[in-house]
């Protein structure tokens, strides 16, 4: 298998942002008591055989969400960290009840806590067209890694 180029567009708060990758790309973000959505559009080609998305985040406060979607807006893949107390946690997983459970919520510690987490989604014969990450940040202070990588055979 050999890796491909890929051309991946970033758009922070409303600027576009171009960069062209051989191979891999790696992206952090780091939050600072941050509220924005951000994403990550990776255009796929027919000659690409396998997508393999890997994140990974660590917060101190706040909730992040990380979606895979692909060109047809189907999810495809999510996680979801929150840094909540105990009490909050447990309102929010009754909340929770009949709703899209494809978020995990990771919650340490009595009051305010740290979550991290971490998600791996390879993707075969990914439809060609325009992938879309999306990460939602809502009062995070933390880090996020994102990794993304196209192989065609």
């Amino acid at each position: 298998m050999k890796k491909i180029g890929m051309l991946v567009c970033f758009i922070f708060s409303g600027l576009i942002l171009q960069a062209q990758q051989d191979g891999d790309l790696s992206v952090d973000f780091d939050f600072e008591n941050t509220t924005e959505v951000k994403e990550i559009l990776v255009p796929i080609g027919t000659d690409v055989s396998k997508i393999m998305f890997q994140f990974s985040g660590k917060i101190k406060g706040g909730s992040l969400k990380v979606r895979i979607l692909d060109p047809n807006g189907k999810k495809e893949g999510a996680f979801q960290l929150e840094a909540v107390s105990r009490d909050e946690a447990k309102e929010k997983s009754e909340q929770q009840e009949g709703e899209d459970k494809s978020y995990t919520y990771s919650i340490i510690g009595k009051s305010r806590s740290q979550a991290r987490g971490s998600m791996r989604k390879q993707v075969s014969k990914p439809m060609p067209g325009q992938w879309k990450v999306e990460i939602d940040a809502y009062s995070v202070d933390g880090k996020l890694d994102a990794n993304i990588q196209q192989i065609t055979e």
